[in-house]
């Protein structure tokens, strides 16, 4: 998991990761829980517990105080496609 975005500008801007492992075509790319729609080529018991760490992450924003928690942009992805695209390159 890692995090970018010029919150010290504006909270708003915060992106968290989460990197998941596991072969990237059973994995979807870019997949914001909050925002995409589910993709159904995946196993939905998949994409039920990418709910439930997004979930978790805005969670733990609420309770350390996060304005706006639950507007936090939480991310997943494959850990292997990541790091093959260049690592922090990959998100640019």
């Amino acid at each position: 998991m890692f995090w970018y975005g010029a919150v010290d500008i504006d909270r708003k801007h915060l992106v968290v990761w989460v990197l998941l492992a596991g072969s990237p075509s059973r994995l979807p790319a870019w997949y914001f829980p909050s925002k995409d729609r589910a993709d159904y080529r995946y196993d939905p018991e998949l994409l039920a517990e990418i709910e439930r760490m997004r979930d978790t992450v805005v969670a733990c924003f609420a309770q350390e105080g996060w304005p706006d928690s639950e507007r936090v942009d939480v991310g997943f992805d494959s850990e292997a496609r990541v790091t093959d695209g260049g690592g922090w390159h990959y998100f640019k």
